[in-house]
């Protein structure tokens, strides 16, 4: 869809992310409006929560809110990106959170917090049955296959792009047949070779699930604790924007400080995980040989 027409995919994204939304306010308020408040509220914890428990979740958590990077990459396709970016990037997150703040009080009056996570991803059918009965149940199953597919669908918008944008530095091999654009200045190449590296994720997040090598979890988290330390060289260089004088205090030195603290406590969640070692190994591995190839073959954006 993204190859055949890019406005057409355009429309279908922000039709998936309102459909996305409808679930998670729908259950959310009828929930906390149908749902025995005062149980959750005066419910005590059956346990004392210890670090390795909440720090084991971070990567979770950072999942829900993942995806803003790939939006960089569409950056010269967005009206006034220099201004609009950056307000979709700092009103996005706000907005997420408030859709998830009100959805777990939602669900957690309705069905309980204890019941939620014994039941896993089943509860929110449970939760629809509750509410709507087995139609309910099948609509809410529709909604959330449309959102899933609208969230691929946002990254496969984001990586038809990525191996063009490196391809017109000469930072990845095969530059020449990447940077190639159709009659409609489309770059199918770049996007066919994006949704091959997504296939491969696909068949490696198969093999991390089907044998349950991760538990509670999955390969997309570490790529989540991985990616978040790559970001602290930028946030290193907005404090040198300061330095320079470019921006004021609190862009320049307050939110670099922030990101990096919030970055950290991400790789600490990351740390939990069994095979973290092994996949950073393979990722350092992978910066260094494209960092090589990169300094190598690097020059001045030559578009076709």
């Amino acid at each position: 869809m993204n190859i055949l027409s890019a406005k057409g995919a355009g429309l279908f994204q922000n039709a998936a992310t309102i459909i996305k939304i409808i679930p998670l306010v729908i259950i959310g308020i009828m929930g906390f409006f149908t749902g025995n408040t005062e149980a959750v509220l005066t419910t005590a914890p059956s346990q004392a929560t210890n670090a390795s428990n909440w720090l084991f979740s971070i990567p979770a958590v950072a999942y829900s809110f993942d995806g803003w990077i790939v939006s960089t990459s569409i950056a010269h396709e967005i009206k006034h990106s220099k201004k609009n970016l950056p307000r979709a990037l700092v009103i996005s997150p706000l907005i997420i959170l408030l859709l998830y703040l009100i959805y777990f009080v939602g669900i957690s009056t309705l069905i309980g917090p204890q019941e939620v996570m014994a039941m896993g991803d089943d509860h929110l059918y449970f939760a629809a049955g509750l509410l709507f009965g087995e139609v309910g149940q099948k609509i809410m199953g529709t909604l959330i296959v449309v959102s899933v597919v609208g969230t691929v669908n946002g990254l496969i918008m984001g990586m038809t792009q990525m191996p063009y944008a490196l391809a017109i530095r000469n930072m990845i091999p095969m530059s020449e047949t990447l940077k190639k654009t159709d009659k409609n200045e489309f770059p199918t190449a770049s996007a066919v070779f994006g949704m091959v590296i997504c296939l491969l994720w696909m068949v490696v997040h198969f093999i991390t699930v089907h044998y349950g090598l991760l538990k509670n979890s999955d390969i997309s988290e570490i790529s989540i604790v991985c990616s978040y330390l790559l970001y602290i060289p930028l946030y290193y260089k907005v404090f040198k924007l300061y330095k320079n004088g470019e921006i004021g205090v609190w862009r320049g030195v307050f939110c670099p400080l922030l990101a990096t603290i919030g970055s950290f406590t991400i790789f600490c969640g990351g740390l939990q995980s069994s095979l973290f070692i092994l996949y950073i190994v393979i990722c350092l591995l992978s910066l260094i040989a494209g960092y090589c190839y990169g300094k190598k073959h690097e020059s001045q954006p030559q578009i076709n």
